[in-house]
Protein backbone atom coordinates (compact mmCIF):
# COMPACT_ATOMS: atom_id res chain seq x y z
CA UNK A 1 0.00 0.00 0.00
CA UNK A 2 1.47 3.71 -0.87
CA UNK A 3 2.02 6.15 1.91
CA UNK A 4 -0.46 9.41 1.73
CA UNK A 5 1.82 12.24 1.49
CA UNK A 6 -0.97 15.02 1.13
CA UNK A 7 -0.56 17.54 3.56
CA UNK A 8 -2.88 18.64 6.20
CA UNK A 9 -4.22 22.59 5.97
CA UNK A 10 -1.87 23.68 8.41
CA UNK A 11 1.06 21.85 6.98
CA UNK A 12 0.06 23.33 3.51
CA UNK A 13 -0.25 26.63 4.43
CA UNK A 14 3.51 26.80 6.27
CA UNK A 15 4.38 25.28 2.84
CA UNK A 16 3.19 28.19 1.09
CA UNK A 17 5.25 30.42 3.57
CA UNK A 18 8.40 28.52 2.80
CA UNK A 19 7.51 28.72 -0.91
CA UNK A 20 6.89 32.58 -0.81
CA UNK A 21 9.38 33.58 2.16
CA UNK A 22 12.09 35.02 -0.58
CA UNK A 23 9.32 37.48 -2.58
CA UNK A 24 8.69 38.85 1.22
CA UNK A 25 12.53 39.11 1.53
CA UNK A 26 12.74 40.79 -1.50
CA UNK A 27 9.91 43.41 -0.44
CA UNK A 28 11.72 44.40 2.85
CA UNK A 29 14.77 45.23 1.13
CA UNK A 30 13.33 47.32 -1.50
CA UNK A 31 13.93 51.42 -0.85
CA UNK A 32 10.99 53.19 0.27
CA UNK A 33 9.61 55.48 -1.90
CA UNK A 34 9.20 59.50 -1.80
CA UNK A 35 5.82 61.11 -2.31
CA UNK A 36 7.03 64.08 -4.83
CA UNK A 37 6.12 66.58 -2.39
CA UNK A 38 8.00 65.56 0.45
CA UNK A 39 11.92 65.24 0.52
CA UNK A 40 13.61 62.20 2.15
CA UNK A 41 15.61 62.57 5.18
CA UNK A 42 19.79 62.79 4.48
CA UNK A 43 19.87 60.72 7.65
CA UNK A 44 17.33 58.36 8.06
CA UNK A 45 15.48 58.12 4.95
CA UNK A 46 12.29 59.24 5.83
CA UNK A 47 10.19 61.93 4.32
CA UNK A 48 9.18 64.84 5.08
CA UNK A 49 7.67 68.23 3.89
CA UNK A 50 11.04 70.56 3.55
CA UNK A 51 11.53 74.34 5.15
CA UNK A 52 14.50 76.24 3.16
CA UNK A 53 17.37 74.47 2.72
CA UNK A 54 16.56 71.63 5.16
CA UNK A 55 18.21 68.40 4.57
CA UNK A 56 16.78 66.16 7.70
CA UNK A 57 13.90 65.55 8.88
CA UNK A 58 14.24 66.84 12.30
CA UNK A 59 16.58 68.19 14.67
CA UNK A 60 17.92 65.22 16.30
CA UNK A 61 18.39 63.92 12.96
CA UNK A 62 20.40 66.58 11.65
CA UNK A 63 22.78 66.37 14.76
CA UNK A 64 23.56 63.29 14.12
CA UNK A 65 24.25 63.97 10.26
CA UNK A 66 26.28 66.67 10.94
CA UNK A 67 30.05 65.42 10.71
CA UNK A 68 31.99 65.91 14.26
CA UNK A 69 33.73 68.33 15.27
CA UNK A 70 38.33 68.27 15.58
CA UNK A 71 39.40 67.35 18.67
CA UNK A 72 42.26 69.69 19.57
CA UNK A 73 44.99 67.85 21.38
CA UNK A 74 46.70 70.30 24.09
CA UNK A 75 50.34 71.57 22.47
CA UNK A 76 53.26 71.20 24.73
CA UNK A 77 53.89 74.91 24.31
CA UNK A 78 52.02 77.58 26.76
CA UNK A 79 49.34 79.26 25.04
CA UNK A 80 48.69 82.91 25.19
CA UNK A 81 45.83 84.13 27.17
CA UNK A 82 43.70 87.09 26.35
CA UNK A 83 44.08 88.46 29.69
CA UNK A 84 48.07 88.54 29.53
CA UNK A 85 49.05 92.00 27.59
CA UNK A 86 46.70 93.13 30.19
CA UNK A 87 48.55 91.84 33.02
CA UNK A 88 51.99 93.03 31.45
CA UNK A 89 50.97 96.30 31.01
CA UNK A 90 49.73 96.43 34.65
CA UNK A 91 53.81 94.55 35.18
CA UNK A 92 55.28 97.40 33.52
CA UNK A 93 53.76 100.21 35.94
CA UNK A 94 54.20 98.28 39.37
CA UNK A 95 55.62 94.91 40.22
CA UNK A 96 53.48 92.51 41.85
CA UNK A 97 53.33 91.26 45.52
CA UNK A 98 52.43 87.61 46.30
CA UNK A 99 49.66 87.00 48.55
CA UNK A 100 48.73 83.98 50.16
CA UNK A 101 46.50 81.23 48.49
CA UNK A 102 49.52 81.59 44.89
CA UNK A 103 47.68 85.17 44.08
CA UNK A 104 49.47 87.90 43.24
CA UNK A 105 48.35 91.58 44.06
CA UNK A 106 48.74 94.64 41.81
CA UNK A 107 47.43 97.10 44.60
CA UNK A 108 44.03 95.75 45.42
CA UNK A 109 43.35 93.74 42.00
CA UNK A 110 44.00 90.30 42.15
CA UNK A 111 46.45 88.41 40.12
CA UNK A 112 45.66 84.86 39.36
CA UNK A 113 48.70 82.54 39.92
CA UNK A 114 48.06 81.17 36.45
CA UNK A 115 49.12 84.18 34.52
CA UNK A 116 51.71 84.45 36.21
CA UNK A 117 52.92 81.13 35.70
CA UNK A 118 52.01 81.88 32.06
CA UNK A 119 54.13 85.27 32.29
CA UNK A 120 57.17 83.43 33.80
CA UNK A 121 57.03 80.29 30.88
CA UNK A 122 57.27 82.74 28.52
CA UNK A 123 60.14 84.67 29.55
CA UNK A 124 58.70 87.66 30.04
CA UNK A 125 58.76 88.01 34.09
CA UNK A 126 60.64 86.93 37.01
CA UNK A 127 60.22 86.50 40.60
CA UNK A 128 62.34 87.97 42.92
CA UNK A 129 61.38 87.73 46.52
CA UNK A 130 57.89 88.10 47.06
CA UNK A 131 57.85 89.91 44.18
CA UNK A 132 57.49 89.25 40.08
CA UNK A 133 59.10 91.37 38.22
CA UNK A 134 58.95 91.99 34.33
CA UNK A 135 62.21 91.12 32.34
CA UNK A 136 64.10 93.62 30.69
CA UNK A 137 64.97 93.19 27.23
CA UNK A 138 68.11 92.25 26.45
CA UNK A 139 69.88 93.45 23.29
CA UNK A 140 72.69 90.75 23.08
Amino acid sequence: MPADLTLSGAGAHFADLLATSHIVDVGLEAPLSVPPQLRACARCGAGFLPRRAQACCSRSCAALHRPARPKRGRSSRVSPSRTDPVVLRLLELSPFERAPGGRWRFGTRAISGKAVDRLIASGRAEIVGDRLLKREDRGD
